[in-house]
């Protein structure tokens, strides 16, 4: 039973591995509905880097 488990997370850990990463201005994008104004000039900084 344990085995199983294990090897259910290490699929489930290679399955999200797979996944492209997220960009800090996407992260904040689905985050966030409306937007605070801090956090406003951090996406665009970050969105202006290209992470």
């Amino acid at each position: 039973m344990v085995e199983e488990a294990n090897t259910a997370v290490k699929d489930a850990l290679e399955q999200a591995d797979r996944y492209p990463a997220m960009s800090v201005a996407g992260l904040i994008d689905t985050m966030f509905e409306t937007l605070p104004a801090d956090l406003r000039a951090q996406r665009e900084q970050f969105a202006g880097e290209g992470k």
